[in-house]
């Protein structure tokens, strides 16, 4: 495909899915005294199998070739001790014994992606519009994983761990996958901060304000002083030590501007529900404490970025506030009149939008070699 029948391609995606997932939730129903949202499951599955097709058959990227040869080379004797990270090294052997074609083994990653995405979205149907959720997805991650299968790998474990620790209370489990991440991908460790800053904002069951602003002027802090700890980190820390060397080469300047322009409609979202974050009121309230617990540190990495671009990528595991936290806003704070609805569920659209736009205009359709595309089997 050219360029731009290519860029035809995702926005017909990005748009067909939105349609079908929002379709898909279009009726209600009470059951156990409570109003009940139903889903079509097929047209749910609709919008699933259109994106991960067009992901999971793609044959470009400019690590794909990587990603073959890491599942060629690994072996029982050296897959802990490859220049990949254990976990996705594993992953590609445990496949590779049941499969043992590269091609195969990387559309099967793929699929596990997606499939860990939609299910989170599918658990939490009864709490947000899956249409915005999908469309956060899309806009937010999904060509982003074309080329970076590892983090997105990662960062999708991350998401389901957080729907099994908010939906099931399953603690043990969230953290037990988020092990299974940080071994897929280090930068894992980032979501690791964010959980002891959870622990210490919901020491009592509930979000403290007072050890929230601590923590947020604790971030105010590092971002000052993070360039030169970030050097440390690369330095001393061994399984770091490759992200240092990317560091070494990835770098860019600016002042995270845009980070914040982005993160500022976070804002109004949690003005409006941090009442019932503290009072324990909503039965959401869950959602609202991960999400302002999460947001500040995606705008501290966001803007980190700015200065280490390896650190840009962290966004992914941050994909819960635009999938999770910003929909269940719109479902359970926006009680007002349909056209105060309909502008607000509007106004996320844009935002989310504005996302995939900014990703088009970086240029990283080009730099991640998904800017012509073509399936696996156009190049087999």
């Amino acid at each position: 495909m050219t360029e731009s029948t290519t860029l035809l391609l995702y926005c017909t995606i990005i748009i067909v899915s939105f349609f079908l997932a929002s379709l898909s939730q279009n009726r209600k129903y009470i059951a156990n005294g409570e109003v009940q949202v139903g889903t079509n499951k097929l047209l749910f599955l609709s919008s699933f199998l259109i994106p991960w097709f067009f992901f999971a058959f793609a044959g470009m990227s400019n690590d794909y070739a990587e990603y073959q040869h890491i599942f060629n080379v690994v072996t029982w004797d050296n897959f802990y001790r490859i220049w990949i990270e254990p976990g996705y090294a594993l992953l590609n052997l445990l496949i590779k014994t049941a499969i043992n074609d590269s091609v195969v083994g990387i559309v099967i990653i793929k699929s596990i992606i997606m499939v860990l995405v939609y299910k989170t979205i599918y658990d939490y149907r009864n709490k947000i519009p899956v249409g915005l959720a999908v469309l956060g997805f899309l806009c937010y991650c999904y060509l982003d994983a074309f080329c970076m299968i590892r983090i997105n790998l990662a960062a999708a474990i991350v998401l389901f761990a957080f729907s099994r620790f908010d939906l099931k209370n399953a603690t043990k489990e969230a953290v037990i996958l988020l092990v299974i991440a940080f071994f897929i991908h280090y930068s894992t460790f980032i979501v690791a901060i964010a959980v002891f800053g959870y622990i210490f904002c919901t020491r009592k069951k509930r979000i403290s304000l007072n050890a929230y602003l601590v923590m947020v002027a604790c971030l105010l802090v590092c971002r000052l002083v993070a360039i030169p700890l970030m050097n440390l980190l690369f330095k001393y820390i061994p399984v770091l030590a490759k992200y240092g060397e990317k560091y070494d080469t990835i770098s860019r300047s600016g002042s995270g501007l845009l980070q914040y322009i982005i993160h500022i409609p976070l804002l109004f979202v949690f003005h409006q529900s941090i009442r019932s974050i503290v009072a324990f009121q909503a039965t959401d309230h869950n959602i609202y404490t991960i999400g302002m617990i999460l947001a500040p540190f995606s705008l501290f990495f966001g803007t980190m970025g700015y200065s280490v671009q390896v650190i840009g990528r962290s966004f992914v595991f941050f994909l819960y506030l635009w999938i999770i936290t910003v929909p269940c806003f719109y479902r359970t704070r926006c009680n007002q009149k349909v056209s105060d609805k309909s502008l607000v569920y509007l106004l996320i659209i844009i935002w989310l939008v504005m996302k995939f736009v900014i990703y088009l205009q970086s240029d990283s359709l080009v730099s991640s070699g998904i800017a012509k595309y073509y399936f696996i089997w156009q190049v087999m």
